[in-house]
């Protein structure tokens, strides 16, 4: 269930940012995130990389073991939207 939440919020960030205002996209973020069940772990961090900005950040530090499918939906949208010769730093 954790992982079907995940997945489809990244599906519809990637529906909604481009056509919505930025307010818009964190209203409806918030409201998806009051439908979670409590005790689920969420985390998200939206970064444009063209300004190199973090738009949002949620439990940035919050410990997770991303399942397998969430990380080629998190993995798709990346390379869609940076492409594949995109470098981001890590710690």
């Amino acid at each position: 269930m954790k992982v079907l939440i995940s997945a489809i919020l990244i599906f519809l960030l990637n529906i909604f940012v481009p056509a919505e205002t930025p307010e818009k996209v964190l209203q409806k973020i918030d409201d998806l995130l009051d439908d979670v069940p409590s005790g689920t772990k969420t985390a998200i961090m939206i970064y444009n990389p063209l300004t190199e900005d973090t738009i949002l950040c949620i439990n940035p530090a919050e410990e997770m073991i991303p399942a397998s499918n969430t990380k080629l939906f998190t993995s798709a949208v990346a390379l869609d939207l940076m492409g594949g010769d995109y470098l981001i730093s890590t710690k």
